[in-house]
């Protein structure tokens, strides 16, 4: 079971960041191999982790990139 489906609250936070996340994507597809639903998630993954008070200040490192949509998106 992924987090979503465990946390009501994490669910509703994605259905508010979806419009915004779907935009991110659509603007960095052609430099992306990620498919929309995988952007999108980690993106918001990324975003809820970072939420967190305990790690304030942190940093996120994507490796691997082929033209930086990730990246960008990130």
């Amino acid at each position: 079971m992924n987090t979503l489906a465990r946390h009501p609250s994490k669910r509703l936070r994605y259905a508010l960041d979806y419009p915004r996340l779907k935009r991110l994507w659509r603007r960095n597809r052609d430099a992306t191999l990620v498919s929309r639903r995988r952007y999108i998630g980690n993106l918001h993954l990324v975003a809820s982790e970072l939420a967190d008070p305990a790690l304030d200040g942190a940093a996120v490192v994507e490796c691997g990139t082929w033209k930086g949509g990730m990246a960008c998106g990130l």
